[in-house]
């Protein structure tokens, strides 16, 4: 698991949306898993940046579209963002 996760939108963590450490990380997938029943994921796009750098693009069930940013260093993810398109979750 990341080391920091930053959500622009989202009800557990900081109130600047980040989640530092596995525990807040977990709460916050378990939240999500217990609360979107119908949780489903189409992966639109798979881009590769320089130094360990990875964007997942997918469209959620809401029909909303989302950018998951990674930073990986020696093969573990130690940043990763959440981006929303405007309107999210919705």
């Amino acid at each position: 698991m990341a080391d920091l996760f930053v959500v622009s939108a989202g009800e557990i963590g900081a109130s600047d949306g980040t989640l530092k450490g596995q525990e807040p990380l977990r709460q916050y997938f378990h939240h999500a898993m217990r609360n979107v029943k119908d949780l489903h994921l189409d992966l639109l796009h798979v881009v590769r940046g320089l130094h360990g750098t990875v964007a997942i693009v997918y469209k959620r069930e809401t029909g909303g579209v989302a950018t998951e940013f990674l930073r990986v260093e020696q093969g573990r993810i130690v940043k990763a963002e959440a981006l929303y398109a405007s309107g999210y979750p919705h």
